[in-house]
């Protein structure tokens, strides 16, 4: 007895160029890892284009049309089993970055690789949000 069963590669970049969801049709769960951290790739960085806030809505804003058949969203941190309007909440969050980037909600000062960096959050909701450097819009 065979099983028909599928999972669709959903291409979600901005955390790494190459980032993906599966999505599950048969439960209509979208599985989308580290979707909200928007990577601080290095300028000249191969596929740095593909670790942007800009990359992330366009791949939202591509998937949109099929919102409405996603009953489960699972990300790889933080609340598990969303509902399908955390897409929209993203998307909505990404676009208002992207036309606002210094309204942010919160600023982080860190150290990467020996380099100081500021990264800037706005908040998405419960708890979740959208994890930017100033470079890293576009």
């Amino acid at each position: 007895m065979g099983l028909d069963y599928q999972v669709e590669l959903v291409h979600l970049p901005g955390h790494t160029p190459g980032q993906c969801g599966f999505y599950d049709l048969h439960n209509k769960t979208l599985f989308c890892g580290d979707t909200n951290g928007i990577a601080s790739a290095i300028p000249g960085e191969p596929f740095a284009e593909y670790c942007t806030v800009t990359a992330l809505r366009n791949a939202l804003k591509k998937l949109e049309p099929r919102y409405d058949q996603i009953e489960g969203i699972f990300p790889g941190h933080g609340m598990l089993d969303l509902l399908s309007s955390y897409l929209q909440n993203i998307l909505e969050t990404c676009e208002n970055v992207i036309s606002e980037p210094l309204r942010f909600d919160r600023k982080v000062e860190t150290i990467r690789n020996g380099v100081s960096m500021d990264y800037y959050m706005r908040f998405i909701y419960e708890g979740s949000s959208i994890r930017y450097t100033m470079h890293n819009i576009e």
